[in-house]
């Protein structure tokens, strides 16, 4: 949607009922469960490979793609506690680490973004430019990314706590469902513009 790739964008997963409720126009969509090679045809050209996977899985997945990686492509992460150094023990390509937040969802996000030792400037811009198509970036220090996560990873669990608690009252107070949901959604959508103002 944001028009920085309109095609040539391949993800994985490993099911196929994953794989098909990916649909969008210029995106290739592989299930590994039913193309074991999909990873493979998945990086074929790949200038920015972002792993998605569970933590403990990405020294696994990068010994497993490591031969088919280009020498170009810009290896992200978005594995919390996996450090640069473990990635860049097992492959020789630039490495970045991420740590992205929910409201990236719908494009209000804040993502945190480390750069490993090979990275260079344009790297680093290249990753920004793809992470700041769901929200704001913040560079940091890869030994800041685990405080960033502790703030704006976990802050909209806070702020969703925050509204159930006063949705609640308001209900206690004797308002229906919808008039508690608009006063407190209405409120916190008006209070955050007006932060922004």
């Amino acid at each position: 949607d944001s028009g920085l790739a309109v095609e040539g964008v391949a993800v994985t997963n490993r099911t196929s009922a994953k794989a098909a409720a990916i649909d969008l126009p210029g995106v290739d969509s592989y299930a590994l469960e039913s193309h074991p090679e999909a990873n493979a045809t998945a990086l074929e050209g790949a200038r920015v490979v972002i792993l998605g996977v569970k933590p403990a899985m990405i020294p696994g997945l990068l010994d497993e793609v490591a031969e088919f990686l280009e020498e170009d492509a810009i290896v992200v992460s978005v594995a919390a506690g996996v450090t640069i150094a473990t990635m860049e023990g097992v492959i020789p390509n630039p490495v970045l680490r991420t740590m992205p937040n929910t409201p990236s969802l719908v494009r209000r996000g804040v993502t945190g973004l480390a750069a490993g030792s090979r990275a260079t400037p344009e790297h680093v811009a290249l990753v920004r430019a793809v992470f700041e198509t769901v929200g704001a970036v913040l560079e940091v220090p890869e030994e800041r990314i685990d405080a960033l996560s502790t703030i704006s990873g976990s802050g909209p669990a806070y702020v969703f706590f925050l509204i159930e608690q006063l949705t609640g009252t308001a209900l206690r107070l004797g308002f229906t469902a919808d008039e508690a949901r608009l006063m407190v959604e209405q409120t916190f959508l008006g209070a955050s513009e007006l932060l922004a103002a």
